[in-house]
């Protein structure tokens, strides 16, 4: 406690101290967005926030709603207003190139994000929008096995991230003579106008679909009422991209069944913000800057949706202590002390918040530990078991039986070898999930999930998850396999999930290891 109070009275001193310094260059950002919707609108709220962080930036955000002539109108606003950094996410990116080349020959750093172009620009950070499409091809291909009738439903023509994912889907799915894109359906990426499309397309077409592809959730959605209202493809799946967690995003769907997968499209404000301020500060910064995705299947959502509440639980309450915060400095910007007083609890919450985080990553860790320490010994118990039904009848062997008796202290009870057992024996089936590990335990699911807790501090799908991973590992010593072969036989969706759940585990890739 007395390390705390004294933690806590060194951030008020220091606080203190740079109160006395001058004051420093304020700069000013303006964000050009091209459009409104719930994806744009999070990320805009990023930004905002991670802006609070920096007490020298202030954040001006716009909204083009899909108009080129809007934004370029905009855009130009803040070049003639003199902004220090301008964020641009282009509508068309053909027809904005001359006024983002105009902000940069003005000596206006200018960032990129989510639509790159062939102009002039200090920097882009993005997603790689065919990387997105290429995994989803991947990923309906397995679904199809390799054979049937798919209807693609894209965003705005000619937009960069419909041109780009559309060419990754089309490229993975290419070597799969079997599998026909038997139309495409051109929306502008709401669920609306992708209802009344693919409704009006399939009136007017005969043709059988077995799986829909959208280029984002809210068209996927759109496109399943289509397909649901005119009583066509009862069987058909649905699948699309950005796996937001807000009510009715693509998390949700994906947890509720209507989607069979999304593919996480990162928007990271804090990102976009950090490279802004070190371009606008001189610090090293990247050129280029990729953001890293996942591919989303439904046993995984819930877990990823309670994660992501949590974090919208403690933005929402930044945002509130920042709204009061502003109307206090409003009221009170006269007084010096007021204005540090608030400076400082800011101050303590951003380092509560870093304090929670870190506790909770320090408890995931130890419970992680726990079960890989579990499924080791399980493994060296069930080597002992086999050396033992192989020893000639009649002969003891000392070793083993000190070894196993040591073994069977560590492990806690058979309850945990049932479960491992049950694990191993579905390793390569990917949809092997809780709800099918409590039917062969004769548990019900809430009993299975507090008695693993009790046992191991952990959750179910951590134990399921390291035991996949902890195999693949034994297999890349073994080697003579590929990474998608090893991927798929300890029961991953797709390579490149296992290769990024692989890395996040052991700290390297598997192409690595091998």
């Amino acid at each position: 406690m007395k390390r705390k109070y004294c933690f806590c009275l060194l951030i008020l001193f220091a606080f203190v101290l740079t109160a006395c310094k001058p004051q420093v260059k304020r700069y000013r950002i303006g964000f050009s967005q091209c459009t409104s919707d719930v994806w744009r609108d999070k990320l805009s709220k990023e930004v905002e926030l991670a802006a609070y962080y920096y007490d020298n930036a202030d954040v001006e955000c716009t909204f083009a709603h899909d108009d080129d002539q809007l934004q370029m109108q905009q855009v130009q606003n803040f070049i003639d207003e003199g902004v220090d950094l301008l964020i641009v996410s282009p509508n068309q990116i053909q027809n904005i190139t001359g006024v983002i080349n105009e902000a940069y020959d003005k000596g206006i750093p200018v960032i990129l994000f989510d639509k790159n172009t062939n102009g002039r620009y200090t920097a882009f950070i993005g997603a790689d929008n065919m990387e997105m499409g290429k995994t989803m091809g991947m990923f309906v291909a397995q679904q199809l096995k390799h054979k049937g009738n798919v209807l693609e439903i894209t965003g705005i023509s000619q937009s960069n991230p419909t041109v780009a994912r559309a060419k990754g889907f089309e490229k993975a799915i290419a070597p799969y003579k079997d599998i026909r894109i038997v139309g495409t359906v051109q929306s502008d990426w709401s669920t609306n106008d992708a209802y009344l499309k693919v409704k009006k397309y399939l009136q007017e077409n005969d043709v059988h679909v077995d799986y829909v592809f959208a280029q984002n959730d809210r068209m996927a959605a759109g496109a399943r009422k289509a397909f649901r209202e005119l009583g066509k493809g009862a069987d058909v799946r649905f699948c699309g991209i950005d796996g937001l967690s807000s009510p009715g995003g693509g998390l949700e769907l994906v947890r509720d069944g209507i989607l069979e997968a999304t593919y996480i499209n990162p928007t990271r404000g804090d990102m976009v913000m950090k490279l802004a301020m070190d371009i606008l500060e001189h610090r090293p910064y990247r050129k280029y800057t990729k953001l890293s995705s996942a591919l989303v299947t439904r046993e995984m959502a819930p877990l990823m949706l309670m994660q992501a509440e949590e974090l919208e639980s403690q933005l929402t309450r930044i945002q509130e202590f920042h709204d009061k915060l502003a109307f206090y400095l409003v009221q009170y910007s006269h007084q010096k002390m007021y204005l540090m007083f608030c400076g400082i609890i800011l101050v303590l919450l951003v380092v509560i918040f870093v304090f929670i985080y870190r506790t909770m990553l320090f408890k995931h860790k130890v419970a992680e530990k726990m079960i890989t320490d579990k499924l080791q010994h399980y493994m060296q118990l069930t080597q002992i078991k086999e050396q033992q039904d192989n020893a000639a009848e009649g002969v003891t062997d000392t070793t083993v039986i000190s070894v196993t008796t040591d073994v069977n202290q560590q492990i806690d009870s058979e309850f945990m070898n049932r479960i491992f057992d049950c694990i191993i024996a579905h390793l390569s089936d990917p949809d092997f999930n809780v709800e099918v590990l409590a039917q062969e335990m004769n548990m019900s699911r809430v009993q299975l999930y507090r008695k693993v807790k009790a046992e191991t501090g952990s959750k179910l799908v951590d134990m399921v998850k390291i035991t996949r991973l902890q195999q693949s590992d034994r297999l890349l010593q073994q080697g003579g396999k590929t990474i998608a072969e090893i991927s798929y036989e300890v029961g991953f969706s797709s390579p490149s999930y296992f290769s990024k759940c692989y890395k996040d585990y052991f700290g390297h890739l598997p192409t690595e290891k091998a």
